[in-house]
């Protein structure tokens, strides 16, 4: 089984499937707070590594985080991002859980109705949704 640490918000999106919703634009399916959120992405990348590096420093897990966000982001093959793969969430700071470097979970990609669909496959929030390029 392959491995790889998806990072949703640097790039690829998850929106949840809406039902009978065709549009290829992810823009028709986000909402005015996720548009939002989106349009702050980067203030948001800059705040959450810095309270990362407090909060994981004493849990000594920022290294993870440093580990991806370092990576040069990269046009992904369609065809090569279908499978089965070994996913991982980590949170960089914000208003909830703070940091968390969240463990391995079973997640798929596949091609449904002629477009990328993730599927979490283990744990216990299962999310699913549409990818979209960014």
């Amino acid at each position: 089984m392959r491995f790889a640490a998806l990072a949703v918000l640097t790039s690829l999106a998850v929106f949840p499937v809406l039902a009978g919703e065709t549009a290829l634009d992810w823009r028709s399916q986000a909402t005015p707070h996720d548009l939002d959120r989106l349009e702050r992405y980067e203030d948001a990348v800059t705040k959450g590594m810095m309270e990362s590096r407090v909060a994981g420093e004493e849990h000594g897990t920022y290294n993870e985080l440093v580990s991806v966000m370092e990576e040069e982001t990269v046009a992904a093959d369609p065809e090569e991002l279908k499978g089965q793969w070994n996913c991982r969430t980590i949170k960089a700071g914000g208003p909830f859980a703070g940091f968390v470097v969240y463990g391995w979970f079973r997640c798929e990609i596949v091609e449904k109705n002629g477009r990328l669909f993730f599927e979490k496959l283990s744990g216990s929030q299962r999310q699913s949704g549409y990818l979209y390029p960014r």
